[in-house]
């Protein structure tokens, strides 16, 4: 165990926790005031206009940012931070143009008319988000692993504030759309500030005849992982924005259980996808892209496994008592949500194995089969009149993430180490368990 903890990929990975979950446990603080101020119709409209900005925001750098990590050379990075700074900047004022000129038709396109006046927030969420993410791809490059820490508790921190400052003044739903969106982007300017006072003579020597040949030695990028990256966050994201043009408030109670569960993805998932991230390059020259693979994995089955299924046992019991009887069918949507979550918190951090050995064709037919998959299911479901929208969003998703961990693992060629076997038996076996335990307390009520 000592010198497990005294490994450089776990003291890397050490500093990103600490920083995400002091973030996390603002944001945890900060959820349950905000559904006393905010009701489950303004959290709905938070549900679409995050759908529409995540999914535009994957884009928004033409992937060029994803490619950072794992350039061969730190020039090359740096060229490909500029390209993806440049494009994320053109891509919101291009979007600027029809939703200042037509904010209601594209809200009626949407299906949620009440969110036209709040339309003109995604082109400017789109560039922060964006910028955030290519600066941030960056500081994995250059492992500043306690400077992205240190901007994921200003994020919560201030994103909370103004959530909890502006709804407790005016109760305007501004609060919680623009407090969300400052906890995904908020910090960005701390990360490109210590970039230009660390990295000026690199970027300094960026030019741009060089920029176009870069450009095109990356050009697999915009051209495949870009409808890669939107397949897979429209799969997660089109659904939503499906079922709350059907539904009165469920997107918003699905919205919340989402952020709620997704919490060990984004404390220790997210934390160690960029430390795996930033050791792909050297992993596959020297020939340990397995072992890697596997002490990744097992990493993220010890945390999150059993914290991910105790909370979906408790939260149809408290969700209602905690947050208010509006709320009770986000608890009940979280108990259902705990095998999709798993299984994307297995495989989402070693996705980047897919860019890192050069198969972007294969991962847009994963992503794309996935984009399709969760969203035929959800509109089936909402054509046939299903109770809860969401369940078809949620078993969809289970399915797809199941797929995806067995194509990541044989990228990898993690698959065939024993140890890999073992992993997978456990996890099928802890959510058998989990499945008869909530099992038990749905018939008993307690």
């Amino acid at each position: 165990m000592k010198r497990f903890l005294r490994t450089e990929l776990v003291r890397d990975v050490f500093k990103l926790v600490v920083g995400v979950g002091a973030g996390r446990i603002v944001l945890f603080v900060a959820i349950p005031l905000a559904t006393l101020i905010y009701s489950p119709a303004q959290f709905e409209l938070l549900a679409v206009l995050m759908a529409v900005v995540t999914t535009i925001s994957v884009a928004a750098c033409l992937r060029f940012d994803v490619a950072i990590p794992v350039a061969d050379s730190d020039e090359e990075a740096a060229y490909l931070l500029v390209i993806s700074l440049c494009a994320a900047m053109i891509f919101a004022l291009v979007l600027l143009v029809p939703v200042l000129i037509a904010p209601n038709w594209l809200a009626r396109a949407i299906g949620t008319p009440r969110i036209a006046q709040y339309l003109w927030l995604v082109p400017f969420g789109v560039l922060l988000v964006a910028s955030y993410s290519a600066l941030q791809f960056w500081a994995v490059r250059r492992r500043r692993f306690g400077a992205i820490a240190r901007t994921r508790v200003s994020q919560a921190i201030v994103g909370a504030s103004f959530m909890l400052g502006v709804g407790w003044v005016s109760m305007s739903s501004y609060g919680l759309l623009v407090g969300t969106l400052l906890t995904i982007c908020a910090g960005g300017g701390v990360l490109a500030w210590q970039a230009l006072r660390l990295d000026r003579p690199m970027l300094k020597s960026v030019n741009l005849p060089r920029m176009g040949q870069v450009v095109r030695q990356f050009k697999k990028y915009p051209l495949i992982s870009t409808p890669d990256a939107l397949a897979n966050i429209g799969g997660i994201q089109v659904p939503i924005i499906i079922i709350a043009a059907a539904s009165e408030t469920e997107a918003g109670q699905l919205f919340l259980a989402i952020q709620i569960l997704n919490a060990p993805i984004a404390l220790f998932g997210a934390s160690i996808g960029q430390v795996y991230a930033s050791r792909l390059p050297q992993a596959q020259s020297d020939g340990t892209l397995a072992p890697l693979t596997l002490k990744v994995m097992q990493n993220l089955a010890l945390v999150g496994v059993v914290p991910l299924c105790v909370i979906g046992l408790l939260a149809p019991l408290l969700m209602g008592r905690i947050l208010g009887s509006e709320w009770e069918l986000a608890g009940s949507i979280m108990s259902f949500m705990v095998p999709w979550v798993v299984l994307q918190l297995l495989s989402s951090p070693i996705s980047f194995v897919m860019l890192a050995t050069g198969r972007q064709n294969s991962m847009l037919a994963l992503t794309g089969f996935g984009g399709l998959l969760r969203i035929a299911a959800v509109s089936f479901a909402v054509q046939n009149g299903a109770a809860i929208y969401s369940l078809a969003h949620i078993w969809s998703s289970a399915v797809f993430y199941l797929v995806c961990l067995l194509v990541y693992a044989r990228a990898s060629s993690v698959i065939r180490l024993p140890e890999f076997r073992v992993l997978v038996l456990c996890v099928v076996l802890a959510l058998i368990g989990y499945g008869a335990a909530s099992f038990v307390v749905a018939q008993q009520g307690v």
